[in-house]
C-alpha cells in the first residue's frame, strides 16, 4: 500500500490505520446511504469486511485513505469520509475506487476539494494524467458530482459486479 499523508487547508488526507477500521465499516454498513459509493449493498460481516479491507491494503500501489476535517487548530477526532485507489505508474493513471464523504459533511465543498487535492497530489507526486472511476448508472447524485469535478463519461456500456448485483456502469475519466 501507499503511504500518504497529505495536509492541505482544512483536509487531512493520511493512510488508514489499524484504529481507522471500526469507523470505515461503518460507512460500509451504512449500505442505504453509500451502497454507489462503496459497492456493498447488503450486510457485510465486520470479519469479511476486515479481511477484505486487509487483502486490498497489502497490495503494492493501492491506497485507502482516511479525511480528516482541521477545525481551527485541532483535528476532528473521526473521520468525515474515505477514498481508496490504484494507481498504474507505467500508464499514469489513477483509479478511483471507492469515495464517500460522510452525511453531516456532504454538501459542503469537501468531496470536490478532497478529489481536487488527491488530482494534484499524484500529478505532482507520480505524474498522473489521467484519473478514471466507475459509477452506477442509477447513481445520479455520484454521476453529477463527478461531472462538477470535470469528469466525462468514457464507456457507456460496462458491466461491473459488485456483490453478485449486476449494475450498469459508466466509466468516467478526467485528463489533466
Amino acid at each position: 500500500m501507499l503511504k500518504l499523508d497529505i495536509l492541505f487547508d482544512d483536509l487531512h488526507l493520511k493512510s488508514i490505520s489499524y484504529r481507522s477500521v471500526k469507523n470505515i465499516y461503518s460507512i460500509y454498513e451504512n449500505t442505504d446511504g453509500f451502497k454507489f459509493a462503496t459497492g456493498v449493498y447488503g450486510f457485510i460481516s465486520y470479519d469479511v469486511f476486515s479481511s477484505q479491507l486487509f487483502k486490498f491494503i497489502s497490495k503494492d500501489n493501492v491506497f485507502f485513505l482516511d479525511i480528516f476535517l482541521k477545525k481551527k487548530d485541532s483535528f476532528i477526532g473521526k473521520s468525515i469520509g474515505l477514498v481508496k485507489g490504484s494507481l498504474s505508474v507505467e500508464e499514469n493513471i489513477l483509479w478511483i475506487n471507492s469515495f464517500a464523504i460522510d452525511l453531516p459533511y456532504q454538501s459542503k465543498g469537501y468531496g470536490k476539494k478532497v478529489i481536487s487535492i488527491l488530482e494534484n497530489y499524484f500529478k505532482n507526486s507520480f505524474n498522473v494524467n489521467t484519473y478514471c472511476l466507475s459509477v452506477s448508472k442509477n447513481n445520479i447524485s455520484g454521476f453529477k458530482f463527478w461531472e462538477k469535478c470535470g469528469y466525462t463519461e468514457y464507456e457507456f456500456d460496462t458491466l461491473y459486479d459488485l456483490n453478485k448485483i449486476t449494475e450498469h456502469a459508466l466509466i468516467m475519466w478526467k485528463k489533466v
